[in-house]
């Protein structure tokens, strides 16, 4: 493995949008503004499907839900095919040690292929909790490993 190689932090506010400051929405969004100044903000990326889960799924596949069968919410049934490849079995094979915190609505909880999964129970999908574990995690890694850590959360929604 390069050293140069990037650990990825992906960070979803559930069905957030563009309702930050940082895309000059009338929104006072201090926090997550200065996390996405410190990273990369994409300014023309579009979501291949509206809502919950067929988006979630559109983003880990690269593909668009009717492809996948992604097209309702995934504990209504409509959940990602466990055949499926995401960009999780991707970094994998690249090296990377995937994790997930928080609510990952692609699949039912459990079943979305990360190495480290602290998604267990209701509580964990709320942003306090979902980003303590994902802290926790930080401080506690194999650095010997670059990481792709998944934090999702469930508010706004």
């Amino acid at each position: 493995m390069k050293p140069s190689t990037p650990n990825i932090l992906y960070f979803v506010c559930h069905d957030l949008g563009r309702h930050l400051g940082i895309y000059d929405a009338l929104v006072q969004s201090p926090h997550l503004d200065a996390f996405a100044r410190a990273g990369t903000v994409f300014t023309q990326a579009y979501c291949n499907s509206p809502c919950c889960s067929p988006s979630r799924a559109c983003a880990m596949t690269g593909r668009y839900a009717q492809s996948t069968g992604a097209i309702g919410l995934s504990h209504m049934g409509w959940s990602l095919d466990q055949s499926e490849p995401t960009i999780t079995e991707y970094l994998k094979e690249a090296g990377y040690e995937t994790a997930h915190a928080g609510l990952a609505h692609e699949r039912v909880p459990g079943e979305n292929h990360y190495e480290v999964e602290m998604e267990g129970k209701w509580e964990d999908w709320n942003t306090h909790r979902a980003v303590d574990q994902a802290i926790a995690y930080l401080e506690n890694r194999d650095r010997s490993r670059p990481f792709y850590l998944n934090i999702g959360t469930q508010e706004v929604h």
